[in-house]
């Protein structure tokens, strides 16, 4: 081989293994946090805790884009927000997914009217807030009121406290 030949090969291999360089890069890097809007919109709210409903950290980065508990079961139901994960307690705190998201039965409509934020994070065990509002307090009356044992007067047991004191 002459040496101009070996001079074109020697280049050729230089330009080959320039080029591979950013592509080997490309595909043996870890995978960046996939997490998205898209994601995060399937859900029926994420407006308060975002990342965090479904990561360790509220920031997440690639390389520490850690699940929690919540974001685990979302995972692994394939991102599919429906009755199955509504009725989960993803993070242990006594509070199913359904309720801590405000959507109970899981059919990705909010349960309430107004405001539409979670009631507390489905990923933070240390997070369950029974928030009692209007309309909770009218479904807590509603329940009692046609529950009633017979021997119990409706009138006694949600009459005004102040006309017994006469």
């Amino acid at each position: 081989m002459t040496k101009k030949a070996w001079h074109r090969l020697a280049i050729g291999a230089f330009a080959l293994a320039a080029g591979a360089a950013p592509l080997s890069a490309l595909f043996l890097t870890p995978d960046p946090a996939v997490s998205t809007p898209d994601l995060m919109s399937r859900l029926p709210s994420y407006q308060k805790f975002r990342c965090a409903n479904c990561h360790v950290s509220a920031e997440p980065a690639a390389g520490s884009a850690s699940l929690n508990g919540f974001g685990d079961d979302f995972s692994k139901n394939q991102n599919i927000w429906d009755k199955t994960l509504a009725f989960m307690n993803s993070d242990g705190d006594r509070c199913l997914n359904g309720f801590e998201l405000g959507d109970q039965n899981g059919d990705g409509t909010f349960d309430y009217a107004g405001a539409v934020v979670e009631h507390s994070n489905p990923g933070d065990g240390r997070d369950c807030s029974i928030a009692l509002t209007q309309q909770t307090w009218g479904k807590i009356k509603e329940v009692f009121r046609s529950e009633l044992p017979d021997y119990l007067d409706f009138g006694d047991l949600f009459a005004d406290e102040s006309e017994g004191d006469e």
